[in-house]
This record gives structure tokens, C-alpha cells and sequence, in this order.
């Protein structure tokens, strides 16, 4: 399959636009996803980044729909599973942070190379109905066998946009944290552009 053709400046600034038209909702979302994460000590955390992706992905299409309907959408397992497992990953990275001399950088390289990872699982479990395992196969044979890697390698930005209030000072995320759904929205739609959009009807 020919890798996807990627404008990553003309995904990033309607990304950005995508963002400023819609400031006042999405900084809503964003605090109340970050409540939720705060209060569960993380355990909702991916349901929370699935209901804040969906709703990004509502505004960047234009679709109507019921704000709580969106929620309800995210309250799945897969979402759930992503998250916790990312945050198992994250104290996993703690531990070898303290380890002398190369203990941070090997952490920081785990993180760094697997952030992207946990916003195109999600994509694919949230907006695809994919279960997580078939997501994490579907990300890796499209890495391997159809040049995806470039799509992957250029949504790190946005994840680390998304991810810099968090590091910087933790409410910040309700600012970066839309940012960063919304530049990888804007990727998401050209890396997909050839394939049929799926849309998940819930039960």
C-alpha cells in the first residue's frame, strides 16, 4: 500500500484553528477530564483521553451530537484498558529512572517512543471500535508494511504538546491537553484520508 501523503504544517495549523474556534469547549472538557483522572489517582485516564479525542474529532467534523452521548461513548473497557496500561508503563519508567547514570535517559527514550503509541491505540479502539489488542496489531502491521511510520513519527509533536502541561505543572494539561488532540485530529484525518471512515455505533 503507498505510505499516506502528510502536510504535517497544514495538519498542525488547522489543528490550530480547530482549537482557537472552539477554546471555550474544549477547555471545559479538559477539566473535567482532568478532575475525573485527578480523583480515580489515574485510573480513568483513558477514558477520559477517549471522551476528550471524541469530542475533538465531533468538533472536527461537524457532527451533532449530544454532548453527553459523547461521554457515554468513552465509558468503555478498551479505553480503560489503554489507560491503565499506559499508566503501568509510566511508574515501570519511574523505577528505571533511578537507576545511576542511564536510568533517566532509558526511561525517558520508553516514554518518549511510546506516548504516540497510546493516542493511535486510542484512536483506533475510540473511533474505530477496534478492542486494544487488535488496535496495537493494527498500529504495528501499518508501521511495518505500509510506511506508517512516518505518520507515527510526526503525531510526536502533538503528543508532546498535549503532554507538556502535565510535565510543567499539572493544570496546565486542561490548556495543552486539547492542543494536542486537536493537532493529532488533524493528522489522524490525512494519515486515514484513503481509508473509509468508520463510524461506531454503540449498544
Amino acid at each position: 500500500m503507498t505510505p499516506p501523503r502528510i502536510d504535517v504544517f497544514a495538519a498542525f495549523a488547522d489543528g490550530w484553528a480547530l482549537y482557537r474556534s472552539h477554546l471555550r469547549e474544549l477547555l471545559l472538557t479538559s477539566l473535567l477530564a482532568f478532575v475525573a483522572i485527578a480523583l480515580s489517582a489515574g485510573i480513568l485516564f483513558g477514558i477520559a483521553l477517549a471522551w476528550l479525542m471524541l469530542v475533538v474529532r465531533r468538533l472536527s467534523s461537524n457532527r451533532l451530537e449530544v454532548p453527553g452521548q459523547t461521554a457515554a461513548r468513552a465509558v468503555r473497557l478498551g479505553p480503560l484498558i489503554v489507560g491503565v496500561g499506559w499508566l503501568a508503563v509510566s511508574l515501570i519508567s519511574w523505577r528505571i529512572a533511578a537507576i545511576p547514570v542511564a536510568g533517566s535517559l532509558l526511561a525517558g527514550l520508553v516514554v518518549l517512543g511510546l506516548s504516540p503509541a497510546v493516542f493511535w491505540v486510542m484512536a483506533f479502539v475510540a473511533f474505530r471500535g477496534d478492542d486494544v489488542w487488535g488496535a496495537c496489531r493494527s498500529l504495528f502491521a501499518r508501521i511495518v508494511r505500509e510506511g506508517f511510520w512516518l505518520p507515527y513519527a510526526l503525531s510526536f509533536p502533538a503528543v508532546l504538546v498535549a503532554c507538556v502541561g502535565a510535565v510543567l505543572g499539572g493544570i496546565g494539561a486542561v490548556v495543552t491537553m486539547p492542543l494536542g488532540c486537536c493537532l493529532f485530529q488533524k493528522l489522524y484525518e490525512q494519515a486515514l484520508a484513503n481509508e473509509p471512515e468508520v463510524e461506531v455505533v454503540w449498544r
